[in-house]
């Protein structure tokens, strides 16, 4: 969805410094979930992530974005030594 979104601009606008912005984060995005996505494909992510995904999948399902936030900021605080893990 947001690389067709990407796709579908104008040329100009991609051209434009914002959309090469959004074109490098979107890269840059991809390139940081893939270590993510191969070790949940895998099954050997490491539990404590795993917990952290969970609960904060289950507030983004509650629409509570604020606990979401929250939960965003233990997971790359508490689990940093985690995180480095998950990318090699």
């Amino acid at each position: 969805m947001w690389g067709n979104r990407l796709n579908s601009r104008v040329g100009t606008e991609k051209m434009a410094v914002r959309g090469k912005l959004a074109c490098a984060t979107y890269t840059q995005t991809q390139v940081y979930l893939k270590p993510l996505l191969r070790k949940l494909k895998t099954k050997s992510l490491p539990e404590d992530i795993l917990d952290s995904l969970t609960e904060i999948t289950s507030f983004m399902l509650e629409r509570d974005y604020i606990r979401v936030r929250i939960g965003n900021f233990h997971i790359s605080h508490d689990n940093c030594f985690s995180a480095v893990i998950l990318l090699a």
